[in-house]
């Protein structure tokens, strides 16, 4: 079901009067949402009893997307449930603009009680997997003012590919059991409530979010980018000093088609585990044609959160640059900042 997002925000006057709060007290979600939000155990609960709706790739159902709009889906029991690999999972399914410019997608996955962890699988026309991005890609986006908490990962969609079986062509978003067994820490409202106030911070412990099977995304498909470029590293998620893996499983992520020839590990890109921020080629260095076009889209994306005020994902975004080789992102930053 995709619907009008209801935002997971936590009201001020709440917060500043939640010193002894229990986790289950410091979300506010709205009674559109809260089945969202239910324990990881229900949660479960609702996935294992869902029917599977079908068993290859080729035969889920994929939403058709324009090159500039904004999708906001609740995974819970009315969408499709997928037997991957990795373990069952709702997912939200996309069938990409057919350009011939690459394409810069957000992926963001809003946080509340529970988290729906994640991962990014991309296929080509014949609905071969080209790509995974696994949850460890994503990066933690502090709630502000009206912007809840969230898991958000920007990349980029190969469309100007030379060869049609490198093209992608569509987009799955769902779960594996390993990341649903998981949590993440979140900064505690407390301390962003005294943040925005410019009080003292008021020493309360970050609490960790148990990753469920039910969620509410939000895809944004070229949103504020005017300019595509392909790069095969994400172009925002995890930070500078976390460990990457943007490596497709040693199986398949879901069951091999007769027929269709099943793709194997060693014919799809792998990327390094221990790069930091960003994910580099084994053994190759990053191209000096795609250097310049990602240190360019880089380079917009570091003036666009100057000019938001959001000076610590900039300076994220510079040091990812740097990783990769570009010569730019810092001198685009101070300029940026300058004429801010």
């Amino acid at each position: 079901m995709i619907r009008k997002l209801i935002m997971l925000l936590v009201p001020l006057t709440c917060v500043a009067a939640c010193s002894g709060t229990n986790q289950s007290e410091i979300f506010s979600l709205s009674s559109d949402t809260r089945d969202l939000y239910v324990s990881p155990s229900k949660a479960s609960g609702v996935l294992d009893s869902s029917a599977e709706c079908c068993q290859y790739l080729s035969e889920i159902s994929y939403t058709t997307v324009d090159y500039n709009q904004i999708v906001e889906v609740d995974l819970d029991s009315a969408q499709q449930a997928f037997p991957f690999t990795t373990g069952k999972s709702f997912l939200a399914a996309y069938e990409l603009p057919k350009i011939n410019q690459n394409l810069p997608v957000t992926i963001n996955s809003l946080i509340g009680d529970t988290l729906f962890a994640p991962t990014i699988a991309l296929l080509n026309e014949d609905f071969q997997v080209t790509r995974v991005i696994t949850y460890s890609s994503f990066n933690y986006v502090e709630a502000e003012y009206f912007r809840p908490n969230m898991m958000q990962m920007t990349f980029l969609v190969k469309r100007a590919a030379a060869l049609e079986n490198e093209k992608e062509a569509y987009m799955l978003v769902y779960s594996t059991e390993s990341d649903r067994a998981g949590s993440t820490q979140i900064v505690h409202p407390l301390r962003t409530y005294a943040k925005a106030q410019n009080k003292a911070d008021p020493g309360v412990a970050d609490p960790f979010i148990p990753h469920s099977a039910l969620g509410q995304l939000e895809v944004r498909f070229n949103d504020a980018n005017e300019n595509g470029v392909f790069s095969d590293t994400p172009l925002v998620g995890g930070s500078s000093t976390s460990k990457v893996s943007l490596e497709v499983s040693e199986q398949q992520i879901a069951p091999e088609e007769p027929e269709v020839k099943a793709l194997k590990a060693s014919e799809v890109t792998s990327f390094d585990r221990d790069t930091a921020g960003v994910g580099a080629k084994k053994a190759t260095s990053v191209s000096q044609e795609r250097l310049s076009e990602a240190e360019s889209f880089y380079n917009q994306l570091i003036k666009r959160y100057v000019a938001e005020g959001d000076i610590g994902k900039a300076l994220t975004l510079v040091e990812e640059a740097e990783a990769i080789g570009s010569k730019t992102a810092r001198e685009t930053f101070v300029e940026a900042v300058k004429s801010n």
